[in-house]
């Protein structure tokens, strides 16, 4: 029995954050029996204070795509869909497109708003003094300096997710999944950003931009039916 620590609901989905959607996928495509642990403490006691981590007996695997590799690499789960190395090529560098590039923009759009920051505080600091959250705003915006976006401008930020969003459509097209008729790891990364994107907050900006591409939300909404969650209903 796996246990998934991670960030409970919020913007309208069943976790905060679109890493711990990813691990939610990534365990109904390896077909794994599953419960999930959201207390506050599986963060503070997490490894490297981030979550989402997974626990198996007395190991705990922090990081989505180090519990990736341990349900690949320990459990024998496949999540290539059978594609051969150029297409699983081609699947790693648009994980990395979207954990690394529209991941950022997300967290600019989320943390760095003022609007969209008094969701931030209604979803990860109910309960908590103020000062808790903007400490914690304050911290988020120095990695973000130190990352890079955090110093553009939400429309310099944008027009970046409007070249990976792109990239995105081109290459999913009429395909059902990303890189053909078959459901692949890359799909858990991608929709899991999507539907992130998408959710409902004040500033609907970035949300806005997705929905400029026809086939993305329907593909994100798609990939979370296809794997039973609940994250469909929420887009």
């Amino acid at each position: 029995m796996f246990t998934h620590q991670k960030f409970g609901p919020g913007f309208g989905l069943s976790s905060g954050s679109p890493f711990c959607t990813k691990i939610d996928f990534l365990l109904s495509m390896a077909g794994s029996e599953v419960k999930t642990d959201i207390r506050p403490e599986v963060f503070h006691n997490a490894p490297k204070r981030r979550l989402p981590v997974l626990k198996h007996g007395d190991r705990l695997i922090p990081d989505s795509e180090h519990i990736k590799e341990y349900l690949e690499d320990e459990h024998g789960a496949d999540f290539t869909g059978g594609y051969g190395p150029k297409d699983l090529a081609t699947a790693n560098a648009f994980v990395r497109l979207a954990e690394h590039s529209l991941y950022y923009i997300l967290v600019c759009h989320r943390w760095l708003d003022e609007e969209n920051f008094k969701t931030i505080v209604e979803t990860f600091f109910t309960g908590a003094p103020e000062s808790i959250a903007l400490e914690t705003r304050a911290k988020v915006k120095t990695k973000l300096s130190l990352q890079g976006y955090g110093d553009h401008t939400s429309q310099q930020r944008l027009a970046l997710a409007q070249k990976d969003l792109s990239s995105i459509s081109i290459t999913l097209g009429d395909n059902p999944y990303f890189l053909g008729e078959t459901i692949s790891y890359v799909d858990a990364s991608l929709a899991a950003i999507l539907l992130h994107g998408l959710a409902v907050l004040p500033n609907s900006a970035l949300a806005d931009q997705i929905r400029k591409f026809s086939n993305l939300k329907p593909y994100a909404q798609r990939v979370a039916e296809e794997l039973g969650t609940a994250y469909a209903k929420a887009a």
